[in-house]
């Protein structure tokens, strides 16, 4: 009795032993990099084409450990590079879905760039359209010694000077948000020699101070400030110092707000203001400011308390004999 010959047996069981460690290392392949198939239109394609190709290998290794009995050597090596080859294409799939993947990551990242820019500009499109515009005109030629400034405040408007200092003593700088334009009679005289001949009060013989501003809606103050007329350095900057005037004298006011977007116009007509000797600002009305008007009001004690913390730190010509604010 012959003993049987055992050395393909124990190719077999060798085999069998590479192609299942084989077959496990593709399964954990395919779950590391199962996080790379992406539903993006850009990666379709190469996901699937990766799926299949790792499909089709762990298909043919079942079959490969399942018919390893009865197989020569030759069958089942063949068989395997069959498999390596489709491995190494599942491989190719994958690194290009990878790269197709960061290129859609890319794409959404700049996508969302845009989107928020695009909030950012709806938004301020969207801030831009409650703003209500307003205007203002004063006219003097009572007051002729001092220069009369008229604008709209808040109590937390500051400046920046030049060194980067922030400022919240406005009245010698920054009279109003917005833009302003202040003009004496002597300014008119000098652009137009005619009317030097005519009366103050008459022709273009008035001192005059215009202010526009958009504004959102808020609180804010009507002021109407005494400099003197000669520009001075004051923190590093050109300026106005406050000057009372001489005698008691008056100035008229004019107030307008529009709201584009409803087609308002409105005037709280032309109002007569009076100054003291010892004036060296008054505040003719707090203002209130929604979406399609505007509130006038009497100035409460709080607005008054700044106005007088505003002249008693700015700049002035000469002390006024007591602090006085309308």
């Amino acid at each position: 009795m012959h003993r049987p010959h055992r050395s393909i047996e124990v190719f077999d069981i060798s085999l069998m032993a590479v192609v299942t460690k084989a077959m496990g290392a593709f399964l954990v392949i395919m779950l590391l990099l199962m996080p790379y198939y992406s539903s993006g239109s850009l990666g379709d394609k190469s996901a699937a084409e990766a799926a299949n190709e790792l499909k089709e290998a762990q298909q043919k290794l079942q079959t490969l450990s399942q018919q390893l009995s009865g197989r020569n050597p030759q069958e089942i090596a063949k068989a395997l590079q069959d498999a390596l080859d489709r491995l190494a294409r599942a491989e190719t799939a994958i690194a290009q879905l990878k790269r197709d993947n960061d290129a859609l990551n890319a794409q959404a990242r700049r996508l969302d760039s845009q989107n928020a820019e695009l909030r950012d500009e709806l938004a301020k499109a969207d801030a831009e359209r409650k703003k209500v515009r307003l205007s203002g005109l004063l006219i003097n030629s009572e007051c002729t010694d001092v220069r009369l400034e008229y604008g709209v405040m808040t109590k937390s408007e500051y400046f920046e000077t030049a060194g980067k200092r922030r400022l919240t003593n406005l009245l010698n700088h920054l009279l109003t948000l917005g833009t302003n334009v202040t003009s004496t009679a002597d300014e008119a005289v000098a652009a137009n020699p005619s009317q030097a001949a005519v009366p103050l009060g008459h022709g273009m013989r008035f001192d005059h101070s215009i202010f526009q501003y958009d504004a959102p809606p808020g609180d804010y103050y009507l002021v109407v400030a005494s400099t003197a007329k000669s520009v001075t350095k004051i923190d590093d900057m050109d300026g106005h110092v406050l000057k009372h005037v001489p005698t008691a004298c008056h100035a008229l006011l004019n107030f307008t707000y529009a709201v584009p977007t409803k087609n308002i116009l409105s005037s709280f007509w032309i109002r007569e203001i009076a100054l003291s000797h010892d004036d060296y600002a008054v505040m003719p009305a707090e203002l209130t400011v929604s979406e399609d008007k505007v509130s006038w009001f009497n100035p409460s004690a709080e607005a008054l308390a700044w106005l007088r913390d505003q002249i008693a730190h700015a700049e002035k010509e000469e002390a006024p004999s007591k602090a006085l604010v309308q």
